[in-house]
């Protein structure tokens, strides 16, 4: 027998089974696997940001062929760390939600399991589109410099 748990979307109505039920349980437990290994990978990145921030200070690694600032890629890893860990913890907080939803049965913490869903999905939509955007600026500046030379 498969039980129904009814969900209102505007007049149309719709339930989830037990069977989507428990494969969002499923997938629950690997968002938060996944968040975990995001929140471990975020650590590392700041770790090795202070490492080469703290390296770019030494004397002992003070290399006069590099082109960069010192510790700017130090900086660069702190950047990356911190848009990093925003969609790990939207996912975390998507798969403890949706894990509480499930045992209080409670229809408002659904939501915002889900709205913590939509919240990584969109962050990581937003950023791969700047990124293209940043990869065909940089391909436009290559071809102009590089055309530059040529003539």
């Amino acid at each position: 027998m498969e039980t129904n748990t009814d969900l209102n979307y505007g007049q149309a109505e719709m339930s989830l089974t037990n069977e989507s039920i428990e494969f969002l349980k499923t997938g629950a437990k690997w968002a938060k696997f996944l968040a975990v290994l995001g929140f471990i990978g975020t650590g590392f990145m700041i770790l090795a940001a202070l490492f080469m921030i703290a390296m770019s200070t030494s004397e002992q690694f003070n290399v006069s062929s590099m082109s960069m600032p010192k510790g700017l890629i130090g900086l660069l890893y702190f950047v990356m760390a911190a848009v990093y860990f925003y969609p790990t913890l939207c996912l975390f907080n998507f798969s403890d939600k949706i894990k509480k939803a499930f045992i209080s049965m409670d229809n408002n913490v659904l939501t915002e399991s889900f709205k913590n869903l939509k919240n990584m999905f969109q962050f990581i939509g937003i950023t791969t589109i700047v990124f293209i955007g940043l990869y065909l600026i940089g391909i436009i500046i290559l071809v102009i410099v590089m055309a530059g030379r040529v003539m």
